[in-house]
């Protein structure tokens, strides 16, 4: 029995999938998931088998669907680790989506920001409400994020739209923390940043399929052709 996920044949591993695919031809749905949506590495290698099924499995679980981009695969580079490390990503709108299936979620309070004597943002401080089916009452989970742990200043959105950005921020923290079990490892694209100039937790774009070089091709005249091309002339001359 083959243990090594990775040394699966491409049957195998879409037999294994089978359940987690998106509708439609399962052979064509694996190409198009493992290629388009997990996409390959900067050596041009494809992602590993064990983050598909793991990226998969977590779509399937939560309701976000991959090809619609509700969810989507992003790898950072774990400086101590020594490799890429995958992160599913989602939006804030996903998380209330994920969040609102269970018939808890009551929605949250308008964002509270807090800043400086010179006006820099601070913080963003926001309330989600849940709905308790055993106590009967309202329970509200509050959650602040710090501009100086989410801040991106070499964003054009996060400079353009600091708060709404560091709200976003805060209203993710705030909906793991009041549904750790719908939303444990969900996070957003607002929350982990494009900051490339870090080295460490850099993203790592997901690059399309690599393109076979172009092989060039050069034609060089038979000696039999070039033979008869100079006897044609010579004739004409005469």
């Amino acid at each position: 029995m083959t243990t090594n996920n990775e040394a699966l044949t491409q049957k195998e591993k879409i037999e294994t999938l089978c359940d987690y695919l998106p509708e439609g031809n399962k052979k064509a749905m694996f190409l198009l998931v493992n290629e388009n949506i997990m996409g390959f590495d900067k050596q041009g290698n494809q992602r590993p088998f064990n983050d598909m099924l793991f990226f998969l499995t977590l779509s399937k679980s939560v309701g976000l669907d991959p090809i619609k981009k509700e969810i989507i695969p992003v790898y950072h580079w774990n400086g101590k680790a020594e490799k890429e490390v995958l992160t599913p990503i989602t939006t804030v709108a996903g998380l209330r989506t994920v969040a609102s299936r269970g018939g808890e979620y009551l929605g949250s309070s308008d964002v509270k920001y807090k800043e400086d004597e010179k006006g820099n943002l601070i913080s963003a401080t926001i309330t989600v409400y849940k709905a308790s089916r055993i106590l009967k009452e309202k329970i509200e989970t509050t959650a602040t994020a710090y501009y100086k742990e989410f801040g991106n200043d070499t964003n054009n959105i996060w400079k353009k739209m600091p708060k709404h950005m560091l709200g976003k921020c805060a209203e993710a923290l705030a909906l793991r923390k009041a549904f750790p079990t719908q939303l444990n490892g969900l996070y957003t694209t607002e929350e982990m940043g494009d900051n490339e100039t870090k080295k460490d937790n850099e993203i790592i774009k997901n690059l399309p399929k690599p393109k076979k070089e172009d092989k060039q091709i050069t034609y060089e005249p038979i000696k039999e052709d070039q033979e008869k091309k100079k006897a044609i002339i010579n004739k004409l001359k005469k």
